[in-house]
């Protein structure tokens, strides 16, 4: 994470968002399973730093299931009922997501 941070230039505080997983391709289904049910932890904390004084942007990184988790995440925050404060996620960047970027699209129309 921290070379990724310097090699782009980026001018911010990474924060690495984890869940529990199986560590082998026989427990796909587990970890696809421990990401679901991490989303809305995903969510609140995507929310807890928008809306934090002066914290400024909030760029969202996933790769893989990361990714498939990032678009769930995103996903229940445009969900949520109308009227809720909502933060303001300005970009999420999902290199060879899980789902694919039709899904993604259709979600964000």
């Amino acid at each position: 994470m921290a070379q990724m941070v310097a090699d782009a230039n980026i001018d911010g505080v990474p924060i690495v968002f984890a869940w529990p997983s199986e560590g082998r391709e026989t427990g796909y289904v587990a970890d696809k399973d421990a990401a679901a049910f991490s989303r809305d932890q995903l969510a609140a904390l995507l929310t807890t730093l928008a809306r934090k004084p002066g914290f400024g942007r909030v760029d969202v990184l996933g790769h893989s299931m990361g990714g498939w988790l990032t678009m769930e995440a995103l996903r229940q925050l445009r969900a949520d009922p109308p009227g809720r404060d909502h933060p303001a996620v300005s970009t999420s960047s999902s290199p060879r997501p899980t789902s694919t970027s039709t899904c993604f699209a259709s979600n964000w129309r």
